[in-house]
């Protein structure tokens, strides 16, 4: 075995340890962590040692070169992003997560735990939220991938009412997509997925500087496709003034169309 990687495993009790009591007192000092910092304080490298540092070694890296620079983005004074702190049971669950290092390809219990693991962690989600015990859900790393997700679905949609399987044989459909406010990961999604970002109807917003979606406007633009399908994004509390699109009016116009 690599000299480094054996250090590694015969220290790994001394060196999660070690992590532990950093970890514990970055969380102790969190509410009062500075939020920013000026990017020359950071000093980038670009050599790869040639037979590399082993993991004591690249935490005393880290700590001379990169955790000075950390800000406290999951604590209570950082307001740039919407952000959720780290509970500990988030922490303990990443920390199994890892350890454990589970192969996620069966869903049928067939040697894959986890992924019936999140099929269970679903249905309680299901419960929770008060969501019909038939919906079907997925974990995704964050808004970008939770949107390309739901619009690849979209896309599919579309191309199954029009006959076609866009997943094997590509786009060869023109699509629309009606929308007032995306949110920036949607335009980004719909550029990876090729719809194109340029494809977008925009929607008026409603009257007073406002993000949320004209219900009229959009009915409008419904019956100027002419009954051809579309793909609608709308939004739940925006980043601007965090409007919400009106859902029960979208829901009677989908009746409707």
């Amino acid at each position: 075995m690599e000299k480094h990687l054996e250090n590694d495993l015969s220290e790994i009790g001394n060196l999660l340890e070690t992590i532990k009591k950093q970890g514990l007192a970055y969380l102790d000092a969190l509410p009062d962590r500075k939020t920013s910092v000026d990017s020359k304080e950071y000093a980038s490298e670009d050599k790869v040692p040639e037979s590399g540092y082993g993991t004591k070694k690249v935490l005393e890296v880290f700590n001379e070169r990169f955790e000075p620079v950390m800000v406290g983005s999951s604590g209570p004074r950082y307001w740039g992003f919407v952000t959720g702190g780290s509970t500990p049971a988030s922490i303990a669950g990443d920390w199994l997560a890892s350890v454990y290092d589970q192969n996620t390809q069966s869903t049928k219990g067939q040697g894959g735990i986890s992924a019936i693991i999140e099929l269970e962690t679903i249905q309680l989600m299901l419960d929770l939220l008060g969501l019909p015990k038939n919906f079907l859900g997925g974990f995704v790393t964050g808004a970008t991938m939770s949107n390309f997700t739901c619009l690849a679905v979209a896309r599919q949609w579309l191309g199954r009412e029009k006959g076609k399987d866009i997943a094997k044989d590509g786009i060869s459909i023109p699509i629309k997509v009606l929308t007032a406010t995306p949110h920036s990961s949607s335009l980004k999604s719909l550029s990876l997925l090729g719809i194109g970002s340029g494809n977008i109807v925009k929607i008026k917003t409603i009257e007073g500087n406002r993000e949320a979606m004209n219900i009229d406007d959009l009915e409008n633009r419904i019956i100027e496709l002419k009954e051809e399908p579309f793909i609608l994004i709308s939004s739940g509390g925006t980043v601007n003034t965090v409007d919400f699109d009106d859902f029960k009016a979208i829901a009677e116009l989908k009746k409707k169309a």
